[in-house]
């Protein structure tokens, strides 16, 4: 019972601010830890089902791969910032950190998107040697 007591106390002796910042570092890295584990299982099933891949589905596996990039490498990085400028108050301010973090999620996810719908657009000419010809500019 004396190590409940020791637990209670020092939840207790903690500010409101600590535990927001706490909860957000947990819970961002339970969601980015999902996310790298989920996509990572489905871009495994996209490769395995080569059926999968045709139409649409170099989209997903496009949007799969950079989302899976997102939950391994930036969004960790963020996290450790986070943890790390809560332990330092005085580098920066932390509601800027997380201002940063939610802006760079939100223009990565834009970028991601775009870059693959610009990819998965096909030339309406395409197929014939004439329209290969006249999209290359070598024919008119």
């Amino acid at each position: 019972m004396g190590w409940a007591n020791g637990w209670y106390r020092i939840l207790f002796q903690l500010s409101s601010d600590h535990l927001t910042i706490t909860a957000w570092i947990y819970s961002t890295s339970v969601v980015c830890i999902l996310g790298a584990s989920l996509n990572h299982f489905v871009l495994i099933v996209l490769l395995r089902f080569p059926v999968l891949r045709k139409g649409v589905g170099h989209l997903i596996a496009h949007l799969l791969l950079c989302q899976f990039l997102m939950c391994a490498a930036p969004v960790p990085v963020f996290v450790a910032r986070v943890a790390s400028l809560h332990e330092d108050p005085g580098s920066m301010d932390c509601w800027q950190c997380k201002a940063q973090h939610v802006f760079h999620v939100i223009l990565s996810a834009i970028l991601n998107w775009n870059e693959a719908l610009s990819k998965s657009k096909k030339p309406e000419t395409f197929g014939t040697l004439k329209s290969l010809g006249t999209m290359t500019g070598l024919c008119k």
